[in-house]
């Protein structure tokens, strides 16, 4: 990382403190000397000494759990006598009084050395023979814990026997694995969190990652929330230095921002479970007699999902995602096929996953055709005919594989991923189950979306689009978020949708703020609501009350002709507000209703 950085990184002293003066920030180093800069951002974790001094009553809060971090090297004889599961990504087992071991294999694809050279040419970089990390972990009140000796003042071959002690009685595989385990790599952790600081004033010094929001590893979004920072913080400071923003206003603007999005997912990893909302929703009057009871979340956090890149062929085409299964529970478990809104692509889904998961359902989720890392032509074209199409020949597949039951398929979708899974109930009788959030049930009221100058424009080049097609021309696009210019319209410009844009999917490598022109065309004629009376399925359906994006009121009339069983909920707010305050909820909720429906 510090490749072509050498003459200005330093890596050889202390932050001990900062010092502010106007429109600069000083460093202090413990050899004594300083640096000065426009603005310092503290990245240097849990024990930051930035942050001991800007945020004083910031408390570190250690949880009780204990836990020892070590590797076994990975030979050819012990990779044979594995479980294949672990070499699926990262892996947790779970054990009676909570005593838990998590593997993680690292065996490159490619020599590193080969991939340095493509990716970094001129870094050097050590050889590292394949291994597999193992570790213990060991929760307050566990036996184990009471009876382990001072982890930080223990030999090796000590913490090496409590790792022998943990394992009795499990897996002869996993226990074997124990004792290959390198002692000499065995060191503890203890397990600390910050908690969430209130909003502070905005400065020229700032803080990321662990910083500021360290966090158990129950959801593994240490390191993702970190990268989120950075690349949120750099766009904050780009602008700054085009001029367009003043440092401190862009400074604030990320703090708003990170708070915002990562403090919520520090709450939740510090209570081992999703965040839940202080509004509760509503249940309608017009839905069945038996309404959800009131929701207490449960089995959240517990273990890592199992996990598979997958490929599907449909139609000469490859569509590509991820297969979740839960660590344990059934050999063929139900599953929830999973559906985003326009334009989001599969990775922004992904970190949903457990909350299926931990409710004992496996969980699919894959890009459409022409988007993501999926196949086709022309990229950025939604389809939702032909989507319906590719998901009912999706649902074939899963019927086919050995680890799936195929007659516990549900479906589940937002906005537009909840009209498709709507449709595909109605015309595909082996939908078991429907979950269908906000859905816009008639595409023709797409079309109110638009001012009536703006929806002219548009529909005016659908033809031109048409015919430039025809010649072999790429198909024209518009873009599918943003503030609408003159000659320029996009999709949505709702202000609140495009917040939760910037906040939960625009970073992502695989989303591409573009939809074509004929995607329009597309959308306009998909009318799910003519299909009301075909879907045999039971159906959830999740509504926000003031729904103008996916008009609330078309919504309702389609539930009201859905035959018996189903449950109507609705949550204050409009489109992406019960997204953006409720989301936590809505996916615990849904996937426990999904559980519920499937297993009885």
């Amino acid at each position: 990382m510090g490749l072509g950085l050498e003459d200005i990184v330093r890596y050889d002293s202390t932050v001990t403190g900062f010092e502010t003066d106007g429109d600069k920030v000083r460093v202090l180093l413990d050899d004594g000397t300083s640096e000065t800069g426009d603005v310092l951002v503290a990245a240097d974790g849990i024990n930051s000494a930035v942050r001991r001094q800007l945020l004083p009553d910031v408390s570190v809060v250690d949880t009780g759990m204990r836990g020892l971090y070590s590797v076994a090297p990975l030979t050819d004889d012990l990779a044979a006598s594995l479980p294949e599961a672990l070499f699926d990504g990262f892996a947790v087992a779970a054990g009676p009084n909570g005593v838990m071991f998590a593997y993680g294999v690292y065996r490159p694809r490619r020599p590193v050395a080969e991939a340095v050279a493509e990716l970094a040419p001129g870094a050097p970089i050590d050889p590292v023979d394949p291994y597999i990390m193992v570790n213990l972990a060991l929760p307050p009140g566990s036996p184990v814990a009471a009876g382990a000796p001072d982890l930080w003042n223990s030999s090796a071959e000590s913490l090496h026997a409590l790792m022998r002690t943990a394992v009795q009685g499990w897996d002869p595989a996993l226990a074997e694995l124990v004792e290959h385990v390198d002692a000499s790599t065995i060191f503890p952790v203890a397990t600390r969190h910050l908690q969430p600081a209130e909003p502070w004033q905005a400065g020229r010094v700032t803080l990321l990652g662990d910083a500021i929001h360290a966090m158990p590893p129950s959801f593994g979004s240490g390191a993702n929330t970190a990268l989120r920072d950075a690349a949120a913080l750099t766009r904050a400071l780009e602008r700054a230095a085009r001029g367009d923003t003043p440092v401190v206003e862009a400074v604030a603007e990320y703090e708003t921002e990170m708070r915002a999005e990562v403090f919520p997912i520090l709450r939740a990893s510090a209570t081992r479970g999703p965040p839940t909302s202080t509004s509760c929703p509503t249940t309608s009057p017009s839905a069945t007699p038996d309404p959800l009871p009131p929701h207490e979340p449960h089995r959240r956090g517990e273990t890592m999902p199992v996990t598979e890149d997958i490929e599907f062929r449909v139609s000469e085409l490859t569509l590509r995602g991820k297969l979740f299964r839960p660590t344990d529970g059934p050999e063929r478990p139900p599953v929830a096929i999973l559906q985003g809104g326009l334009g989001g692509p599969a990775e922004s889904m992904f970190a949903m996953a457990q909350g299926f998961t931990d409710a004992g359902l496996a969980c699919l989720i894959y890009d459409h055709r022409n988007t993501g890392y999926s196949d086709g032509e022309p990229r950025q074209q939604f389809d939702p005919w032909q989507q319906c199409r590719d998901l009912r020949d999706v649902i074939t597949h899963l019927t086919l594989r050995e680890d799936i039951d195929p007659d516990r398929i549900a479906l589940w979708g937002i906005s537009i991923g909840g009209a498709n899974s709507l449709f595909t109930a109605a015309t595909d009788r082996r939908v078991k189950a429907v979950v269908s959030i906000i859905p816009p049930v008639s595409g023709w009221s797409a079309r109110t979306l638009q001012p009536a100058d703006t929806l002219a424009e548009l529909e005016a080049l659908i033809p031109t689009d048409r015919q430039a097609q025809l010649r072999g021309e790429p198909a024209a696009s518009i873009r599918l978020h943003g503030v609408p210019e003159p000659g320029d319209p996009v999709m949505f410009s709702d202000q609140e949708g495009l917040e939760f844009v910037e906040n939960m999917i625009h970073d992502l490598p695989s989303f591409r703020n573009e939809i074509t022109i004929s995607t329009l065309d597309r959308i306009f004629e998909m009318e799910v609501r003519a299909y009301a009376e075909r879907i045999t399925a039971p159906v959830l359906m999740i509504l926000a009350s003031k729904d103008t994006v996916a008009p609330v009121e078309e919504a309702r009339e389609m539930y009201e002709r859905i035959p018996d069983p189903k449950q109507l909920i609705e949550y204050p707010g409009q489109h992406y507000e019960i997204l953006s305050h409720h989301f936590p909820e809505i996916i615990s909720r849904s996937a426990d209703w999904l559980a519920a429906t499937l297993h009885g």
